[in-house]
């Protein structure tokens, strides 16, 4: 479930429980030299050395995993869902700080796409339904 239906079901106290159990599984998966940091609302941003895309991929899952058993012991009636989007900085000539946000935005989009079976064309920065 997402952060907002979670809140809309069970309260805003619920939701800055689950935003806290979230941000500690984030904590978890992605220590070390990894840099955790909760932008706004219900979105976190992780920056780390230069990852492929089988990296990625790898992360993602131990998150999902994570995330998975961390709710499954904390005895929640809820599941906790997330949508995960990267960009590696070797794909910019003159990367910013925005454009390395926008990239990974368009990879979360796609992905979120991808689970509600809505294509999207994707471009930096912008992101449309397909037809």
């Amino acid at each position: 479930m997402i952060f907002k239906k979670i809140n809309d079901n069970y309260g805003h106290h619920t939701g800055d429980q689950a935003l806290i159990l979230f941000s500690n599984v984030l904590s978890k998966v992605f220590s070390g030299e990894k840099m955790v940091s909760r932008l706004a609302g219900d979105e976190f941003l992780i920056v780390t050395g230069i990852l492929g895309e089988s990296s990625a991929r790898a992360y993602r899952e131990a998150l999902q995993s994570q995330v998975d058993l961390t709710v499954k012991q904390s005895g929640v009636d809820y599941d906790v869902g997330f949508s995960f989007g990267h960009c590696s900085i070797k794909y910019f000539v003159e990367p910013t700080y925005e454009i390395l946000i926008s990239c990974a935005d368009e990879q979360m989009y796609r992905e979120k796409a991808l689970t509600k079976g809505q294509p999207l064309t994707c471009k930096l920065n912008k992101c449309q339904k397909e037809g």
